[in-house]
């Protein structure tokens, strides 16, 4: 085998880990916002339309792979703990920016059925300490949803 040859399989290995490393950060991002939609103890069909327009929107994923992300998440059964190892997970892999586009993902989700219940907040903020990310802005991303959330009711 030529040296070419050989670089060839080494670059097709390489994308090859990187495309598996993208679908398993992106289903640790969609069984984060399962989590998020689930928290309140009702599955909106809104909360799960605005998921996949998340989905399709930030990591371009076609509706299959969309599809099967969401089932995965979906039976993924996670604790607190589980959610607490999967942020940091992403805090391995993902810049600050894109934590933080997550966080504000996960209160876009909870104010798709127009409130922001007590128990999706607990979920959102312990997944965003997890997410290494600073207080200041986790309480204005909430802010920013509560606002939201304001003038989408009045």
């Amino acid at each position: 085998m030529t040296f070419s040859e050989q670089m060839s399989i080494r670059q097709d290995e390489v994308r090859a880990e990187a495309s598996n490393q993208d679908v398993d950060l992106h289903l640790i991002a969609a069984t984060l916002m399962f989590a998020v939609i689930r928290a309140d103890g009702d599955t909106d069909h809104l909360e799960l339309a605005h998921m996949v327009d998340i989905m399709r929107s930030r990591y371009a994923l076609s509706s299959e792979e969309i599809s099967s992300l969401i089932f995965s998440a979906r039976r993924a059964s996670v604790g607190d703990q589980g959610l607490e190892a999967l942020a940091q997970q992403l805090c391995k892999h993902w810049s600050p920016k894109e934590r933080e586009q997550l966080l504000n993902d996960f209160w876009f989700l909870a104010t798709a059925d127009r409130e922001i219940r007590i128990d999706e907040r607990l979920v959102i903020e312990l997944i965003a300490n997890n997410l290494q990310l600073e207080a200041d802005d986790i309480t204005k991303a909430r802010y920013m949803a509560e606002q939201r959330l304001e003038l989408n009711i009045s």
